[in-house]
């Protein structure tokens, strides 16, 4: 049996003070969404991938390597952003 991962990346990083959110700061080259995203691929039990991300954020998001591994646009909420990644699933 497979499980389906679910990235929550979609938050404004308010109390984080920077104009580049926090999951698209780097680290050695690397943005902590990227590190994430090796760390999860590592766990063989999923078999997807899905990263909810903020809309606004699209332009920080394209110049990631995001090959197989399914974006989904977040709401304005983490409820409703969650929401949007169940559906998608429900779905499939």
């Amino acid at each position: 049996m497979g499980f389906s991962f679910i990235l929550l990346a979609g938050g404004e990083s308010n109390r984080f003070k920077s104009d580049l959110p926090k999951q698209y700061q780097k680290i050695a080259e690397k943005t902590l969404l990227e590190i994430s995203i090796n760390k999860i691929k590592k766990f063989k039990q999923f078999k997807k991938l899905i990263i909810v991300y903020n809309p606004k954020h699209l332009k920080f998001l394209k110049k990631i390597n995001l090959k197989n591994i399914t974006t989904i646009s977040g709401g304005e909420t983490r409820e409703k952003s969650t929401l949007n990644a169940l559906n998608y699933l429900k779905s499939q």
